[in-house]
Order: C-alpha cells, then sequence, then structure tokens
C-alpha cells in the first residue's frame, strides 16, 4: 500500500503530464493553466502580496 507521500506525488506527476502532454516541460502558459485550474486559491493570496 503507497504512502501518503508516494499518493502526493504520483497526483503531482499525472497533474504535470495532463498540463505538459508529449512536451515533458511546462511551458508559461501551461504552468499559467495549471495553476489557475489546480491552485485558484494560492494565485488570489500571491496577487495581494504583490
Amino acid at each position: 500500500m503507497p504512502s501518503q507521500l508516494e499518493h502526493a506525488m504520483e497526483t503531482l506527476m499525472f497533474t504535470f503530464h495532463k498540463y505538459a502532454g508529449d512536451k515533458e516541460h511546462l511551458a508559461k502558459e501551461d504552468l499559467r493553466a495549471l495553476m489557475d485550474k489546480e491552485f485558484p486559491g494560492f494565485l488570489e493570496v500571491g496577487e495581494h502580496l504583490a
């Protein structure tokens, strides 16, 4: 049975590949889409700090 950390890493890698596709890297636009959809609250907090 995988540990919580192993499950979290698997989820992180799956999400990365979902946005990167076959490129194996994230372009700036891909990263922005990932952040907008997967971390909407994180971006809201960051905008208040800038």
